[in-house]
């Protein structure tokens, strides 16, 4: 098995992601299951920490990242 790919900074995150609602990696629904991967993180200029624990799909992951829009 692959390792997973590294986990992205905690702002780049779709709201789906930064709430545990979807893979981390590939956006897919986790409302059949998931595995803590790790914590994503981020600070603001002012020094606030925007840290979360994420999660992904319980395998491995095929598709490729969603992107959020700006």
């Amino acid at each position: 098995m692959s390792p997973r790919p590294t986990i992205p900074p905690a702002d780049t995150l779709t709201y789906a992601q930064h709430q545990g609602w979807a893979c981390v990696y590939c956006g897919t629904s986790l409302q059949d299951g998931a595995v803590s991967v790790g914590r994503a993180f981020a600070q603001l200029s002012e020094g606030h920490a925007l840290d979360i624990e994420v999660y992904a799909c319980k395998v491995p992951c095929i598709r490729p990242k969603k992107r959020r829009a700006r």
